[in-house]
Parts: structure tokens; C-alpha cells; sequence
């Protein structure tokens, strides 16, 4: 399985916005772990330098789980880099920052609480490209880490595309003494369009392709886009430790731009430097909502391998009660629901592909466990007929009340003359997964639906007996047929009908998410530690989708 992950960050904070997620993750598994960061964000003086620094610390060591040691200042200079590398090249060449007035390296943090150099050597690096790659290359040569995340060549941040270079070139020359070395480039993207992108932070959705996009050199299609873990999806920042993460930059955070990186997934491209391998891509597929002893099966088929070599699947169950996951090394395990979890209960995987060279970063995909419940009090209805003079409208067919003539005409539903032919339709805003339909004739002796049709949104239909004539259930059970919408279409009704109809239609079902998330919020029960009864400000106010 995966080795270690290394991440080289431009300054304190991109590593946070790029891969907290995946950092996070594999520190969980057991993996290793390292954070360079090049420069310590020191672009207006070393004291802001020794800030960022301890910002950085605080964000990794107290909420992704990594050691201070994990992590490396360089301690070069912020906004700097673009010079060094390409003007001050030389192992004799001194730069001098002229915001912090520095010329070495220096750091009070991280691994030995100083910079990288003079922990190694003793001494502090002038500023100049040959010292900078030449660190690079050392620590990459030391910890020999399989991945190597770092910032894209068209970012538009300099630091961050000279990064790139830098790291580039510390990787080749590793190569050059160690031919067998074949990390994987993960790359990834902070700045682009002049700060228009990326879309509005929201933990439950995914990033957006940047506009004008095109002239990258790489497709938005062909990124790994890897979800991160169910507690950074939460919504409650209090206990998102990517949203607390990205808060520990206290000092950046300001124009709230960091946190517009707060999103379900994180995106990388990935190749490889040495060799024609291509790096798989892993994909565990959308998250799914189930009912109690249903048969759920995972789907990675989505992860490809640019090369069209076979992908070996690796799956683990990495939150919520634990399940008996079936073929676990192919693309689509399963898992049955018991019939006793409870309404709510989430549990959560991550899968990891490998071509038999490189195994990919982890992505996530959820499983939530809902008590399939009654939808159709949810949905606009409407019906070839209605008699409104006595109340009898479509509405009445789905307000929760089993009732009609002659106890209580004006629970039910009723046509006007209508017998054959005669329909009811109900539309949903969003899809679910329906497991039975419920009708309810009227419970008068002279009007009953003999046959009917059931006709979904995607054009499935299915064929309804005889209505019991007094108003009982009839159950017609659905082999979870996704939809949103359905209409009833009245065949045949026995001779006495006069006005057919029905006093209650009941549609049991889960919500489904499909190509769009589905928002479920609205669907729990929920506590807060203290609300504001006097002002209406109660928690339910929080999933009341306003």
C-alpha cells in the first residue's frame, strides 16, 4: 500500500487549503507524513514570518494529526522565490529580501525549531537558487516519500509556480542518482483568475472548474477529485477540523479567501517523472442513502488507469458501526444494512487503487441509513379533476388523514364526473429511492379504481389490482425505482362509479443522491447546547433550508 506523502507548501496555509484532507488521512493509516513549507510568509518582516510559522504548527499539530517534527521550514523568502531560482542561481549568489531585509534562512519552528539548513549543516542558507534545490532534493532523498504534493505550474501565485519548478528539479536530480525512484506528482491549484474562483465555501459541495481554464496544459476532467473526510464535510465549523484548521492562520484570514477552499473534495493531477507509467485514478463513487436491511453496493468503477492496466481495489470501512463488507479487493463490494441500525447512521470508506506500481491517495465515499418514510405530504400534486365545492381537492389525497365519504367527504380526494381515465400526479424538487405506494380508495360502496397504473419519472410503470372498496390499504411494493414524480392513472373502475378518487396516497421512500447532492438535514432531529426560544431562534432554524 501507499508510502509516505509530502507536501511542499509556498507558504504556511497552502498546505491546509490543498490537502488537509488528504494529510489527515493517511496520518490515520499510519502513514508518513512531512510538510516543507519554502518560505514562512514572512513578505512584510521576519516578525510575521515567526507568526505564520507558529500558525502552521498550531493548525497541523492540533487539528490534522501530525507532529512538529512532521513538518519543515526552508525558511526562504516570500515572494522571493521566482528571483532566487531564476536570478540568483549560484551557490555564491546572495539575495537580498528587501520587505524583511533578510539574506539567509531562518525559522524558530517545525523540525529542530529552526530552518532545514541549519539543522542539517549547521549553518543558515544564503538566498539562492542552488542552496533552495538543493534542500529540496535532500529532504526528498532522505525520506524517499511516494507522493509529492505540491502547487501547479500555472498557478498564478509566482511562489507558487516556481515552487513547482523547484521541486521539479529537486525530484529530477534525485532520479539521477537513484534511478529506481518513481514518486507520484500531486498537483494542485490555489491561485488562478485573479482570485474569482474558487466557488463560495460550502463543505458539502464540490470545487468548481475554474473559468478560463483552458491553456493549462491539463483538462478539470482529468483531475482525481478525492473526498474528504465525513468530519471535514460538517457543516458545524465548530467541528470541521479543516474550517479550524484554515482558522489557525489567524492571520491570513482576513479577507476570508482561504476558506473558499472549504469544500467536500480536494483535486489534484498526477504523473510520473520518471518513465512512460501513468498514475491510476481513483474514484469510490457518490455518496448513497439506504434503507434498514437493504444490499448496498459501493461502486469504484469509475477509477480508471490512463495505461488501461488492471487496477487492484483496496477498500476500508473508516467510520460508523462497523459492517461485513463483501469482495472488498473489487470495484463494487457490498454490504448488508441491518435491519436494526439506527435512522441516521452514517458509515463511511475509503478506497485506494493501484496499477501494481503506484497506489493512489485515498477518496471517500458515505453511506447514510434513513427509516424510509412517507414523501408524499412533500410534493406538489395535481389531478385530471377535483370537486373544490366540497372541498374534495387533490391536496386532501396526501395530508396524512385516511377518511372520505361518508364519515369525512372532506378528507379525500374527488373527481368531478371522472371514473376511467382519471389521474393524480405528484412532483418532488429532488429524487428518491420508493420502496412501496399505498393507495387508499374512497371509502364509500359506489366508487372503486378496479386497475391502475403507476408511471414513474423515468418511465417505469407498474400495473394496480382492485382497490379494496372500503378504503383499506392496498400496498404495491417497488423495487426502489429512483424517481421525481409519480402519477396514478385510473384503467378501470366498477359500474357504479360515479366520481372515482382516492382518500389517501402514500408514497414510502429515502431521498437519493444521484448526480446532485441531496441536502438531509431538513430530515433529522436536532439538538443544540442552548437556543433562543424567546427570539425564534431555535436550532431547527439551522436545517430549515433558509
Amino acid at each position: 500500500m501507499s508510502g509516505g506523502i509530502m507536501v511542499f507548501a509556498p507558504h504556511p496555509d497552502d498546505d491546509v487549503i490543498v490537502a488537509a484532507g488528504v494529510t489527515s488521512a493517511a496520518k490515520q493509516r499510519g502513514e508518513d507524513v512531512t510538510v516543507v513549507y519554502m518560505t514562512n510568509g514572512d513578505f512584510n518582516s521576519i516578525s510575521a514570518g515567526n507568526i505564520r510559522q507558529t500558525e502552521a504548527v498550531n493548525a497541523q499539530v492540533n487539528y490534522l494529526g501530525l507532529a512538529e517534527n512532521n513538518l519543515i521550514f526552508l525558511g526562504y523568502p516570500d515572494g522571493g522565490l521566482n528571483s532566487i531560482y531564476r536570478d540568483y542561481p549560484n551557490a555564491t549568489d546572495v539575495f537580498l529580501d528587501a520587505p524583511s531585509g533578510a539574506t539567509a534562512t531562518y525559522a524558530n519552528r517545525g523540525l529542530g525549531s529552526t530552518d532545514y539548513h541549519n539543522y542539517i549543516y549547521g549553518t543558515h542558507a544564503d538566498y539562492n537558487g542552488y542552496n533552495i534545490t538543493n534542500d529540496v532534493k535532500n529532504i526528498i532523498m532522505t525520506q524517499r516519500p511516494e507522493h509529492i504534493i505540491t502547487t501547479a505550474y500555472f498557478d498564478e501565485h509566482s511562489d507558487h509556480s516556481t515552487t513547482y519548478q523547484i521541486v521539479m528539479d529537486a525530484v529530477r536530480a534525485v532520479i539521477a542518482i537513484d534511478p529506481t525512484y518513481a514518486p507520484i506528482i500531486d498537483l494542485s491549484l490555489v491561485h488562478f483568475d485573479n482570485n474569482l474562483w474558487p466557488n463560495d465555501a460550502d463543505p458539502q459541495s464540490y470545487t468548481t472548474e475554474p473559468p478560463n481554464f483552458i491553456g493549462t496544459g491539463v483538462r478539470w476532467a482529468d483531475r482525481e477529485s478525492l473526498d474528504v473526510s465525513l468530519s471535514m464535510q460538517s457543516t458545524l465549523l465548530s467541528a470541521n477540523p479543516k474550517y479550524l484548521a484554515l482558522q489557525a492562520h489567524a492571520s491570513q484570514v482576513q479577507s476570508g479567501y482561504i476558506y473558499d477552499f472549504l469544500h467536500k473534495d480536494e483535486f489534484f493531477w498526477s504523473f510520473n517523472l520518471n518513465g512512460t507509467n501513468l498514475p491510476p485514478r481513483v474514484d469510490a463513487g457518490l455518496d448513497r442513502i439506504v434503507a434498514q436491511g437493504s444490499t448496498i453496493t459501493l461502486d469504484g468503477s469509475q477509477s480508471i488507469d490512463p495505461d488501461s492496466s488492471i487496477l487492484n481495489y483496496h477498500w476500508r470501512q473508516v467510520s460508523g458501526l462497523a459492517v461485513t463488507l463483501l469482495n472488498a479487493t473489487t470495484a463494487t463490494p457490498s454490504f448488508i444494512v441491518p435491519q436494526d441500525m439506527p435512522n441516521g447512521t452514517i458509515v463511511s470508506f475509503e478506497l485506494i487503487v493501484d496499477d501494481g506500481t503506484f497506489d493512489t491517495l485515498a477518496d471517500y465515499t458515505s453511506v447514510y441509513i434513513l427509516t424510509p418514510y412517507n414523501i408524499a405530504t412533500l410534493a406538489t400534486v395535481t389531478v385530471s379533476s377535483e370537486n373544490i365545492s366540497t372541498s374534495q381537492q387533490a391536496i386532501k389525497a396526501i395530508d396524512g388523514i385516511i377518511d372520505g365519504y361518508p364519515n369525512n367527504y372532506s378528507a379525500e380526494w374527488a373527481t368531478t364526473g371522472q371514473g376511467a381515465g382519471a389521474w393524480i400526479k405528484l412532483n418532488w424538487s429532488s429524487a428518491y429511492t420508493v420502496s412501496k405506494v399505498v393507495l387508499h380508495d374512497r371509502p364509500n360502496l359506489s366508487d372503486q379504481i378496479t386497475s391502475a397504473t403507476l408511471t414513474f419519472s423515468d418511465g417505469t410503470t407498474k400495473s394496480v389490482g382492485v382497490l379494496d372498496n372500503s378504503g383499506l390499504s392496498t400496498t404495491i411494493n417497488i423495487d426502489n425505482i429512483i424517481t421525481r414524480s409519480l402519477q396514478v392513472t385510473v384503467n378501470t373502475v366498477s359500474g357504479t362509479t360515479y366520481n372515482v378518487g382516492l382518500s389517501e396516497l402514500e408514497i414510502i421512500a429515502i431521498p437519493y443522491i444521484g448526480t446532485t447532492d441531496t441536502n438531509i438535514a431538513s430530515l433529522a432531529t436536532v439538538t443544540a447546547s442552548s437556543e433562543n426560544i424567546s427570539t425564534s431562534q431555535q436550532a431547527i432554524k439551522a436545517i430549515d433550508g433558509i
